[in-house]
């Protein structure tokens, strides 16, 4: 009997009260103290999913800044660029003076051993001052190698009266900027490139107003190694921030000399592109 009775009932309620004041304030409260329950219970659990999902977000949001911690230090990588289209290759030619044409000469025969009585006038072997003496015999010690026979040719004792000298010239300077595209040899900086990018690293100061804004990326500079190895024309082609595009372009001037690119043997002018990584760890 006991067991089956509900003690939160309306009905029970009523029993108790039964011939009482029901405007009594523990009426009004034991009649409303199930509403009360199920307002409570909806509330705990409201707040104790929240708090989970609080606790869950506050590990995320940390584990992700622990995730990016920075050292201030410097990372140099090395970036293969396309290099540009190529400049136009300056050809120069130099016209050779027209060949001079050799007078003929007589044809040497061997001498044949004839008895006297054999021998006419004519083929007798002539005297040297018969020879020189002939007028329709030139003297020359220019041998007609080739066998002309023409009316061409040339005296070479007039070579000789009206020869022409050709006045040397300075060489010809190559002014062109080559690209590392089309030049024979590229410059290269002492040492190689594990040689520059090592003195990079150690030359560069990371811009201290870069450091507190966490400003980091890579400075593409473009510059030209001239035939004597210095460094000139020195462009920024891309850029991150004001401070870390002035530090690359003031390292960048203060390289030492390389060793310059070659074209055809001669040193020459060539456009180089290096990018400059600035990165916090």
């Amino acid at each position: 009997m006991a067991k089956s009775v509900d003690l939160m009932s309306q009905k029970w309620l009523d029993l108790i009260f039964e011939g009482r004041n029901q405007n009594y304030g523990a009426y009004v409260l034991r009649r409303q103290s199930s509403k009360r329950h199920l307002f409570a219970f909806v509330l705990s659990m409201t707040l104790v999913v929240a708090g989970v999902f609080l606790a869950i977000m506050v590990k995320k949001v940390n584990d992700t800044n622990t995730g990016n911690n920075y050292d201030d230090a410097l990372v140099m990588t090395k970036v293969d660029l396309t290099p540009p289209p190529p400049d136009e290759v300056i050809e120069h030619r130099v016209v050779a003076p027209p060949t001079v044409e050799l007078a003929k000469t007589i044809s040497y025969q061997a001498p044949k051993i004839e008895k006297d009585v054999l021998v006419s006038k004519e083929q007798e072997m002539k005297s040297m001052d018969e020879v020189v003496k002939a007028k329709d015999a030139i003297i020359s010690i220019i041998d007609n190698k080739d066998g002309r026979t023409d009316d061409f040719g040339v005296d070479p004792a007039d070579l000789i009266k009206h020869k022409v000298i050709i006045q040397d010239t300075e060489p010809v300077v190559d002014e062109t900027i080559y690209t590392i595209a089309i030049v024979e040899q590229a410059p290269s900086f002492p040492g190689g490139e594990s040689a520059m990018y090592e003195w990079l690293s150690k030359n560069i100061n990371y811009p201290v107003i870069a450091q507190e804004n966490n400003i980091q990326g890579r400075v593409v500079m473009q510059f030209v190694v001239g035939r004597n190895g210095e460094i000139e024309e020195v462009e920024i082609l891309r850029g991150v921030d004001s401070s870390l595009d002035q530090e690359a372009l003031r390292v960048i001037k203060a390289m030492p000399r390389w060793i310059p690119g070659k074209q055809g043997g001669n040193a020459v002018k060539v456009r180089y592109t290096l990018p400059v990584q600035f990165k916090l760890q």
